[in-house]
């Protein structure tokens, strides 16, 4: 009976598969949208109808799937594009080398992964790109995720006036380029957050299923962070999983102090990831320090890197630079920086990375660490949205931190009055590996002891 209708209101056969929920998700007319739904609502494959519904009227064109890795691309996506085909006899041949799916018109579907820029990078050797779904946005590093979107995806979408989608479940930070891109198209009613309950296709009934979780799982707390992000799509932060607190700006900005006070400059080097920059002086009679510059930029050379540390040099009265020589060719770099551009650079130390992370914190909730209105916007930025590490040992790998780390570098002159007290909040791993090493120490010398 629904077929001639169907047939009436030319509804793609694609979405005669899909369940209210995906369609709307699929019909919406929006240059972004985003969908951060909980699990097994459908939304892998609401994404794929979405990606290749109009494959017959887009010849030799190409829409592009991308996860974390192309293998978790691939792991994601076939089945649901293996099941289209195969119901819909679209007679599209899969290339395993390519991890691609090609159509009879040309058009091709392709499975990539967003790893590394490098990987990133390959998206711009794909042809008139229709539609872009990239998934697991909540694990792709914030900087490379923002650098896929603004710096390749989109500008390559402008051949065919192409659309993107961004889905995958929140990060636990609750801050960065995807929380940003939820809000524009949630106020654009552009974004989706539906629930397993939405999903008649289980083999249970969604509600279900989620109240079976949240009774077994959580211990029937609804509040549960994990369950309101990983089950009901709920875009929480995680309690403490961001490193820096922000003080209020009227308690941050101050007036710069003289030219004339202790001031060094920390350089944190690196290409794909960019290099970082900050101009720390000395407040004078009062405890910690001033950040007067702090900058970030990305594939610097090293003439480019020596002229903005000359242009600080010279601007800020700056009497020692600490350098990063962390890497490949990092001392080499800092030791051209100083003979051959006459830096007064020296190595920067990097060991106790936690304590000079730690440094920084009680600075900031002491507010003994302040900056000029003006040149500490990246800096502030990065400590909005910067996550601890599984060990709470360091900054989370990927999350931008260049501006930081040079400010722990430039913090190591020997002109500051810190005033700092730390104890490390040690994880369950950690303090058992602490006492175990306890125990190892005092039998060793007790054994030291005997004659």
């Amino acid at each position: 009976m629904l077929a001639p209708l169907t047939r009436l209101m030319r509804i793609p056969p694609a979405r005669r598969l899909l369940a209210p929920h995906q369609v709307r998700f699929v019909s919406k007319v929006a240059k972004m949208r985003t969908n951060c739904s909980g699990r097994r609502t459908g939304k892998t494959f609401a994404v794929a109808v979405w990606l290749t519904e109009e494959w017959a009227t887009r010849q030799s064109q190409s829409s592009i799937f991308g996860a974390l890795t192309t293998e978790h691309a691939v792991r994601i996506a076939w089945d649901a594009i293996d099941f289209l085909n195969r119901t819909l006899q679209w007679g599209a041949t899969y290339n395993t080398l390519d991890a691609a799916w090609t159509f009879p018109n040309g058009f091709t579907l392709y499975l990539v992964g967003l790893k590394d820029r490098r990987q990133v990078n390959h998206i711009r050797g794909i042809p008139k790109i229709h539609r872009v779904a990239l998934d697991e946005c909540g694990q792709i590093p914030d900087a490379l995720l923002e650098y896929a979107v603004r710096d390749v995806i989109e500008p390559a979408l402008a051949d065919t006036d192409g659309d993107l989608c961004l889905t995958g479940t929140p990060s636990d930070t609750g801050v960065g380029f995807y929380e940003d891109c939820m809000q524009r198209c949630e106020a654009r009613g552009a974004h989706f957050a539906d629930t397993m309950a939405d999903n008649p296709h289980l083999a249970r009934p969604g509600v279900e299923l989620l109240a079976e979780a949240l009774r077994d799982r959580f211990n029937g707390d609804a509040t549960n962070l994990t369950y309101r992000r990983e089950y009901v799509g709920h875009r929480v932060q995680d309690t403490g999983v961001l490193i820096y607190t922000v003080p209020p700006l009227d308690q941050f900005y101050e007036p710069t102090p003289r030219a004339s006070e202790y001031t060094t400059l920390g350089l944190d080097i690196g290409w794909n990831d960019g290099a970082g920059f900050c101009v720390v002086r000395s407040r004078g009679a009062q405890p910690g320090a001033h950040i007067v510059e702090s900058y970030r930029e990305a594939e610097l050379t090293l003439p480019r890197i020596a002229a903005i540390a000359e242009r600080m040099r010279s601007q800020h009265n700056v009497a020692e630079i600490f350098v990063d020589t962390a890497g490949g060719g990092g001392r080499t770099l800092m030791e051209t920086l100083a003979t051959q551009y006459g830096l007064p650079a020296t190595a920067a130390d990097k060991r106790s990375r936690r304590m000079r992370i730690e440094q920084v914190r009680s600075m900031l909730d002491g507010r003994t660490l302040r900056g000029t209105l003006g040149g500490c916007s990246q800096i502030l930025e990065e400590w909005r949205g910067l996550p601890w590490n599984t060990e709470r040992d360091d900054h989370r790998e990927g999350y931008i931190d260049e501006c930081t780390d040079s400010l722990q570098y430039a913090l190591q002159g020997q002109g500051f009055s810190l005033q700092t007290s730390w104890q490390p909040e040690l994880t369950p791993e950690q303090e058992i590996r602490k006492r175990l090493q306890d125990i190892q120490r005092s039998r060793r010398g007790s054994r030291g002891g005997r004659r």
